[in-house]
């Protein structure tokens, strides 16, 4: 039996390391912010697109209800789309339903108090929609409505602000956020990613400042493992407000 072994850091920096030093050129080389912003938000995208199960479809869009309530643009939406329909892609902009989306991620220069307060409101623009589930019919009979899951709220960055990036500060921030405006995970590309505990107060754990990405791909994984399925829309109702 063969001893090999393959060095599975070395995978994964091999696949990071691309997209830390694009985001890094970027973000010296693009002088207008809304482009440097657009440039970040095309790259996360691509990259999770990229190494995502694909069973996960991961874009920049809307998301929408069956009362025709709208989100905010999110800037990344991981989502399946088994369950949205093609015909919400139109003119280049993309409609997810709300029952279909696992996360909402926003994209940020750094991570400061105004930009993870303005990523809580988008995020709890998602989550206050509403959301339906219905049975899904099988050979053998009907499984159960599956009860709706938490969704996902992120934020990546290149850049953190505080001195410590993971310490008080943060924290205090966090702290801040109503219930539906709460970031389960983080990561800023040269200080560290995280994952946040709000089940006691709020507890951290984090990442190396080199482990950072690959430490939030791997969190973001289990996360999305932990909902399984999204809830099979009730297609009735969203036809109400269409005819």
């Amino acid at each position: 039996m063969s001893n090999n072994k393959v060095n599975l850091k070395s995978v994964f920096s091999t696949i990071s390391e691309p997209l830390r030093t694009i985001l890094s050129v970027s973000s010296k080389s693009i002088p207008h912010p809304v482009a440097k912003g657009d440039t970040s938000e095309f790259q996360w995208v691509k990259w999770l697109k990229t190494y995502l199960p694909k069973r996960y479809s991961v874009d920049k869009g809307f998301v929408i209800d069956y009362e025709g309530n709208i989100s905010e643009q999110q800037d990344i939406i991981i989502y399946d789309c088994q369950y949205t329909p093609y015909l919400l892609n139109k003119e280049g902009a993309t409609y997810v339903t709300a029952e279909s989306v696992y996360a909402v991620i926003e994209v940020k220069p750094k991570m400061t108090k105004n930009y993870i307060d303005y990523a809580g409101k988008k995020i709890e623009s998602v989550r206050t929609l509403k959301r339906t589930s219905i049975p899904i019919k099988y050979a053998g009979g009907e499984y159960k409505s599956k009860p709706l899951h938490h969704i996902i709220g992120g934020i990546v960055t290149l850049e953190n602000s505080w001195k410590n990036p993971f310490g008080k500060p943060l924290i205090s921030v966090l702290k801040e956020l109503k219930e539906t405006q709460r970031i389960d995970i983080g990561c800023a590309l040269n200080k560290g990613a995280f994952i946040i505990n709000y089940a006691k107060g709020i507890s951290l754990i984090k990442s190396s400042k080199d482990d950072a990405l690959n430490f939030f791909f791997i969190k973001l994984i289990s996360k999305l493992q932990d909902i399984g399925t999204v809830p099979a829309i009730d297609f009735e109702k969203y036809l109400k407000f269409v005819q």
